[in-house]
């Protein structure tokens, strides 16, 4: 959203939406090392914070079934929902020339 709205409006807006969840995240994870539910440790040793990094460093498969077509299904719809919707919803269409 910023490459295609780079005022100061939509920096503030969508800035402060980016830094609320890498602060939040950043938060949760130092209130369970200070008070650690059962499994939090092997948790934290197959997971990561960055997306895809535990499959790239291998303390974690990629097992596409655990995903499920249905999933994979639903994200594109919701997609397409969005894509098309878009301009309704919002005033502005996603793809140039739309």
């Amino acid at each position: 959203h910023l490459l295609a709205n780079p005022d100061m409006a939509s920096f503030i807006f969508f800035g402060s939406l980016a830094l609320l969840a890498f602060v939040g995240c950043h938060s949760l994870d130092a209130r369970r090392h200070r008070d650690p539910p059962p499994g939090w440790g092997v948790f934290v040793q197959r997971t990561s914070f960055l997306p895809f990094a535990a499959i790239l460093e291998r303390r974690q498969k990629f097992v596409f079934g655990e995903i499920g077509i249905w999933r994979i299904a639903l994200a594109l719809s919701i997609y397409i929902l969005l894509l098309f919707a878009h301009p309704w919803l919002f005033g502005v269409p996603v793809l140039p020339g739309g």
